[in-house]
This record gives C-alpha cells, structure tokens and sequence, in this order.
C-alpha cells in the first residue's frame, strides 16, 4: 500500500525533530526517534567512520558528543524536504543537512538517508546515514573558528 499523506507528514516530523533533538542537545529525545534496533552510521568524504547498532549505544553516543564536544553546543542542524519513497509499513527519506553555528558559519554540509519503518502507527528510524561532504578535519577546524566567534 502506498504511502499516504499523514504518512509523509509523520515522516517529515521525525527528520525535523531529529535536527531540533541535535540541537537541543537532548539526548534522550535524539535516541526516541529510533527504533530499539535502529542503527545511525556517520561518513566523512563517503567513508562510513561510525556505526552505532541499538536504541541505547545512539543515546549513549549523543549525551556524549552533547557533553564532550563544545561545538555541539552552537550548532543548529538545517534540513532540506526531503524525498520520500516507501510504502505504509517501511520508507526511505532523503535529504540534505547543513550543520550551521549560531553566528551563521557552515559548519559541515551533507546528506541524510533515512530508513523508516511504521511500528504500531508510528514512525521510527531503523537506520539513519548521515554522510557529511568533505574531510573531518575540514569541520573540525571550522567548528573551532565558529566556536571562538560565539565567544566573543
């Protein structure tokens, strides 16, 4: 059965939430919009450098990074509408993202491929992969200049 409206709409809510979840360096909202199983994978340049593989190891990793890394702190996540394809039981959302500091810098710009499944009526991601363009070391340097713009 195809996808219907509400199911697009429903879709279109996760992925913004996800990007406020990030930048509101909320942890536990972040790994919610997960399924138990779910996986999230992170790239740089098309090279997948992270996998994490459940509910749990996804929150973990957020309350982490939203813990260890300043950066994450000042940054906003930016989404494109995204294209959807699927049907009513399992569906594939894909966007653009772009990682923007407060002070208005591209942080690091890229794609999101979502893999969606409808449980009980409601939307989960069971795999997110979030491919950033170019190196790490690129976003590293401009997540360090954007973090003592915000300083000031």
């Amino acid at each position: 059965m195809a996808l219907t409206v509400e199911d697009r709409f429903a879709i279109q809510d996760v992925l913004a939430r996800y990007g406020q979840a990030y930048t509101d360096n909320d942890a536990e909202r972040f790994a919610a919009l997960y399924a138990e199983d779910g996986h999230l994978e992170i790239g740089w340049s098309d090279v997948v450098s992270s996998r994490l593989d459940s509910r749990k190891a996804i929150r973990d990793w957020a309350s982490d990074v939203f813990r260890l890394m300043p950066a994450a702190r000042i940054a906003r996540i930016w989404t494109s509408p995204p294209v959807i394809e699927g049907a009513r039981d399992k569906a594939v959302a894909t966007c653009f993202f772009n990682n923007v500091s407060v002070t208005g810098e591209s942080l690091a710009t890229g794609v999101l491929k979502a893999t969606l499944k409808n449980i009980k009526g409601n939307w989960l991601i069971a795999h997110l992969l979030a491919m950033t363009d170019g190196a790490r070391e690129e976003s590293a340097a401009k997540e360090a200049l954007a973090l003592a713009r915000a300083r000031r």
